[in-house]
């Protein structure tokens, strides 16, 4: 029996055997001259063994066709997607918070952005009236210690300013430099201590003397219509300029004599003339008042504050036009820039 084996041992090609999985040191053992009886177990065995890995992967095979892959994916999917919703839960909260927050601060920066943008407006303002800026003259104002002085006054009323002189003082300054219209003006209202002086728009001076006969249409007119034709409007005055416009926001500024002959010059020249005279329009707002033909035009450049303003720039007073277009913000430029009581 050892004879005839020996041969069919020998026989078995190498490539079947590494086809059962063996290695080549495996393959070279078994090629080797073996007792019969150990040949024979080993094939026994070598088949028994590939019986049974081929049931085993059978079973597998029939188990896996009955419990399909899929609901098991499902199911061990389930807590995942729980596990995963908690997750989104608790993350949820930072990001809601996170955009609470964002919404905060946005509306937080408004209030920024609003005070960033009035100082950027200011400041844009500011550096226009800087350069816009009428510089006084030292020589004329403030005035010298010790030095006689003459008061005038500025009365804001709401929308106009006026231009309160002493009627003697300005008498005396129109005789001796030749100011005609001024001497018209002074004698017809020497009986008054004060003249207050206002010039702007004829039609809005004329025919609005309250603010409550103010249209819209006459306002716009008056600003935005270019320069329109003027008018001076002179008033006697008996009292004292605080009391006589107690209702208004009165300023008195104590100039000097120099400073008030140059300011009686420059008023001299806003008069309009025909044949050498004033021109008289007729009666005023007040009783003792009256209107006058004035020059230059009204425009929401030149407008009766900005006039005001620059009768006491002609005495020396420093002002600035940008300011001066409001009446308040003619009395602000000057408690800033004159020594006002």
């Amino acid at each position: 029996m050892s004879e005839s084996l020996l041969p069919l041992r020998e026989k078995v090609p190498e490539g079947r055997m590494r086809g059962r999985g063996l290695s080549f040191s495996q393959c070279t053992a078994i090629s080797r001259p073996r007792d019969p009886s150990q040949i024979f177990t080993e094939s026994w065995f070598d088949s028994t063994a590939h019986h049974s890995e081929a049931a085993m992967a059978t079973k597998t095979t029939k188990r896996t066709a009955k419990t399909p892959g899929k609901p098991r994916a499902k199911a061990a999917a389930k807590p995942r997607e729980k596990a995963s919703g908690k997750r989104k839960s608790t993350a949820s909260a930072p990001g809601r918070l996170a955009a609470i927050g964002g919404r905060a601060r946005g509306i937080l920066r408004w209030p920024l952005r609003i005070v960033v943008f009035a100082g950027v407006v200011v400041l844009i303002l500011a550096i226009a009236g800087w350069i816009t800026s009428r510089p006084g003259n030292p020589l004329f104002y403030p005035p010298r210690s010790g030095a006689e002085t003459i008061t005038v006054a500025v009365a804001d009323h709401g929308l106009h300013a006026g231009l309160i002189l002493p009627t003697d003082r300005l008498r005396q300054y129109a005789y001796t430099d030749g100011h005609q219209a001024l001497i018209e003006v002074t004698e017809r209202f020497l009986q008054h201590r004060w003249l207050e002086i206002g010039w702007g728009d004829e039609v809005f001076y004329r025919f609005a003397p309250t603010l409550g006969a103010v249209n819209a249409s006459m306002a716009a007119s008056a600003l935005f219509a270019g320069e329109r034709k003027t008018v001076l409007h002179v008033a006697g005055v008996d009292a004292a300029p605080k009391l006589a416009f107690y209702k208004s926001d009165v300023a008195e500024i104590a100039l000097s004599e120099p400073g008030f002959r140059v300011l009686a010059a420059r008023l001299e020249e806003s008069f309009a003339r025909k044949d050498g005279t004033a021109v008289d329009l007729g009666e005023g707002l007040y009783a003792q008042s009256a209107f006058y033909g004035a020059t230059g035009g009204y425009s929401l450049l030149s407008d009766c504050n900005h006039w005001v303003g620059r009768m006491l720039n002609a005495a020396g007073v420093t002002v600035w036009p940008l300011l001066d277009t409001l009446s308040a913000g003619l009395m602000v430029d000057l408690r800033w820039h004159a020594q006002t009581k």
